[in-house]
């Protein structure tokens, strides 16, 4: 596979080329849950029997960086899920890179274009969203889905078929006997199980952003890594960032202290997440997140209220 300077170098130093993969001990799966568990308890002891606990990256985010007010409003449904911008694009790079996996022939835009049909057919809440566009609007998103698509291509190696490559994987790990649940959808995991060696680490998760770069995106991946750890037995040896926008990758290599780290994490947020459910007043905290908040013109920590109370005095 004939790469270019750059491919090469992602696959070096982002992808590990083909050096050693590190070898995880065969209890670290279960000493893992085993103290996920024991840290549980006082979560799961203040929830009662019968109410259950989901908890994703965003969900651990709100409750640890950004605001538990914005937690609680979300666990009462208190506001609808919409689309926008940036969660379009992400969408359409993300099943284009999975289209592209089987149609390497085809340009970025043909990937593009095709992910945007896809997505149309398949996705109600995208083929809502996009109806309500405009043939500009709708250009803008292939265009800026074609951009970030195109670094992806020009930075990282043809994906092969024998990396595994999964996109969107949903995996989810039932903890406290099924009350507390953690879920995680990487966006694109490569490699699989070693044949020879069971307990050799040879998978790589990538989480494809075109935002900001935010220091809980970090805290994300070690979640993800919990998470497969859990699932597999055997985690990932490296966890990446990959920002489209700033053409940028942030690399963490998994060990069993970031593993660690990421159970005292969830542990922390189910005790949390179970206060904030049984009654205590959530601590409110005004960022940049008010913005998508139901509670957004009510909150008296909101950013935007403040905002819009500024722009009328």
């Amino acid at each position: 596979m004939a790469l270019t300077p750059v491919q090469e170098r992602t696959l070096l130093d982002v992808m590990g080329g083909g050096g050693p993969r590190p070898l995880f001990d065969r209890s670290l799966a279960d000493e893992l849950r085993q103290d996920l568990e024991h840290r549980l308890r006082p979560a799961v002891e203040r929830l009662g029997e019968g109410r259950d606990l989901w908890l994703t990256k965003a969900k651990l985010t709100n409750l640890h960086q950004r605001c538990e007010g914005l937690f609680q409003a979300n666990e009462l449904d208190e506001g609808v899920f919409t689309y926008g911008p940036q969660l379009a694009v992400g969408n359409v790079v993300h099943k284009a890179v999975e289209i592209g996996v089987y149609a390497r022939d085809l340009e970025d835009a043909d990937l593009a274009e095709r992910a945007v049909e896809r997505l149309g057919a398949g996705d109600d809440g995208f083929a809502a969203y996009l109806g309500l566009l405009d043939p500009v609007e709708v250009a803008e998103l292939v265009g800026e889905a074609i951009r970030q698509l195109s670094w992806f291509r020009a930075t990282f190696p043809p994906l092969e078929r024998s990396w595994n490559p999964v996109v969107e994987w949903p995996l989810r790990v039932p903890a406290a006997g099924g009350q507390v649940v953690l879920s995680a959808r990487p966006d694109l995991v490569l490699g699989g199980p070693d044949r020879d060696d069971p307990m050799r680490a040879r998978r790589l998760v990538l989480e494809l952003k075109g935002g900001q770069e935010r220091p809980e995106q970090e805290d994300d991946l070690r979640f993800y890594a919990l998470v497969m750890a859990l699932t597999h037995g055997v985690p990932p040896f490296r966890v990446v960032n990959v920002n489209l926008q700033a053409g940028s990758c942030r690399v963490q290599v998994v060990t069993e202290d970031l593993l660690r780290s990421a159970v005292r994490r969830v542990a922390d947020a189910a005790v949390k997440a179970a206060e904030i459910l049984t009654g205590r007043p959530p601590r409110l905290q005004g960022g940049p997140w008010c913005r998508w908040c139901p509670r957004s013109q009510t909150c008296p920590a909101s950013s935007v209220r403040e905002g819009a109370a500024a722009a009328e005095a």
